[in-house]
């Protein structure tokens, strides 16, 4: 049985009081972007003490045992601060007695600019396989949703995972298949000792394996994939408030990443330059 685990943190010291926000944030949120999410929402809360429970090893999938169990500590965690809000940022909501607002942050509807998928087959239409792994995760097949709604018409092949074996097993498969585009859909891996592998490591698996396809990852500080979707950390902070605008031009960004663009991939990033909303590595 996974135990359920919490670390609590002050990033902004002031008087907590009623106007105080809480965030809940869990541990894929947390891998992905550290606190970065937190630190973009303090731009918008000038006056306002932002505290944080950064919750361990509990998803979305795991046991009722362990979503009671994190309901008796988020409980107690925001008796002590009484805030005007709590905001649970990749954790479903609880029923905790206090105004509460709930971001999955990676997915629900919102346009992306999906240059960063369709790259390599506006290059070369003969090279326009896209392969997407997922894990098993709630998280996972709702970003999927989206990411095929955005797609369109376009034929993707997709495959699933649930160990670090699997995957491994996959990215050495798919070094003998169609060159295309890798998207990285999996969040969280059991290794052989029955531990979680959370994106970080599972992102160098892949980058270290795949020298054949153009990867696609997220769009965070640091990302080692060629290219990568969104959110990035501010747009994720806009999306956690609920502010995001769905009428407005914004989208979700894509990223290329030109310490790992090498030179056969050159022409790709050609065809596609300018079209990225944010380029790192050069």
């Amino acid at each position: 049985m996974k135990w359920l685990s919490v670390v609590g943190s002050l990033i902004l010291c002031s008087t907590v009081n009623a106007q105080s926000l809480s965030v809940v944030q869990s541990a894929t949120i947390h891998d992905l972007y550290g606190n970065t999410i937190i630190e973009k929402m303090l731009t918008n809360e000038d006056d306002h003490a932002i505290d944080v429970l950064n919750v361990r090893e509990f998803t979305h999938d795991q046991s009722a045992y362990s979503r009671d169990s994190l309901t008796r500590v988020v409980k107690s965690w925001v008796d002590l601060r009484k805030p005007g809000l709590v905001v649970f940022l990749g954790e479903p909501a609880l029923n905790i007695g206090y105004p509460t607002k709930y971001s999955s942050v990676l997915f629900g509807g919102k346009t992306f600019n999906m240059v960063a998928v369709t790259a390599l087959g506006a290059y070369n239409s003969k090279r326009e396989a896209i392969y997407i792994i997922n894990d098993n995760s709630a998280l996972a097949a709702l970003r999927l949703a989206d990411l095929k709604k955005q797609l369109g018409e376009k034929k993707t092949e997709e495959f699933d995972v649930d160990t670090v074996l699997e995957f491994r097993t996959l990215l050495q498969k798919l070094q003998g298949e169609p060159k295309g585009t890798i998207v990285l859909n999996v969040f969280t891996l059991v290794d052989e000792w029955n531990s979680n592998v959370g994106y970080t490591e599972i992102e160098k698996l892949l980058v270290t394996a795949n020298s054949r396809h153009l990867d696609v990852g997220i769009c965070r500080t640091g990302f080692k994939t060629t290219f990568a979707l969104g959110p990035t950390p501010s747009e994720a902070a806009v999306i956690a408030m609920g502010v995001y605008d769905q009428s407005s031009k914004s989208h979700i960004s894509s990223c290329a990443n030109l310490k790992r663009v090498k030179a056969k991939w050159l022409p790709v990033y050609r065809v596609s330059i300018g079209k990225f909303d944010i380029v790192e590595g050069g």
